[in-house]
């Protein structure tokens, strides 16, 4: 039996050429037929994001129409070419110059966004006091990640690293002035 009909799935076709065929659950949310990934739901698109649900289901069929001209990987959308360009691939592109770079002394790490930058830095260099602020707590098979100087919790270690920095320096733990060469 077919994830169709197991999970007991509607077929619904997204593009006039029927290049790419779209299910949808009996509640009406976007999943793919062959692994069961659901797109997120969001106030825009409540069901999954039909974009997010397209270049998913490239995946499964190999369309990866932009090719890394250095290492040979594909990619289903120019942006993600470009990206890996970047982080891969900085010194024969342009984008070298265009990098984030650590601010701490004697750091050579550098990386295509400002945010990579910063979790660089709350992870290697001011570790030990992001550690004496961190809990995190598994409820029910998801993991939540609790900051003890403020008492907010995050869902995601990515988005309690953008916080934990700015809410040291709010409470005086580590100093600003390093807080804001990195924001």
């Amino acid at each position: 039996m077919n994830y169709l009909a197991q999970h007991n799935l509607q077929e619904m076709t997204q593009t006039p050429k029927d290049v790419l065929v779209y299910k949808r659950d009996d509640k009406g949310h976007l999943i793919c037929e062959r692994c069961g990934f659901k797109p997120k739901a969001t106030a825009r698109h409540p069901n999954g994001n039909p974009s997010t649900m397209h270049y998913h289901m490239k995946k499964h069929t190999n369309d990866f129409p932009y090719e890394c001209p250095i290492c040979k990987t594909g990619f289903p959308q120019k942006m993600n070419l470009q990206n890996h360009m970047k982080a891969r691939h900085p010194n024969e592109t342009k984008e070298k110059d265009n990098m984030f770079k650590c601010p701490v002394e004697n750091c050579s790490f550098q990386s295509i966004t400002k945010g990579n930058c910063l979790i660089h830095c709350a992870r290697r260099h001011f570790n030990q006091v992001v550690d004496d602020h961190i809990q995190s707590v598994t409820n029910n098979g998801k993991k939540t990640f609790h900051c003890t100087c403020c008492t907010k919790d995050f869902k995601s270690g990515t988005a309690f690293y953008y916080h934990i920095l700015k809410c040291l320096a709010t409470f005086q733990i580590i100093d600003a002035q390093e807080v804001e060469a990195l924001v």
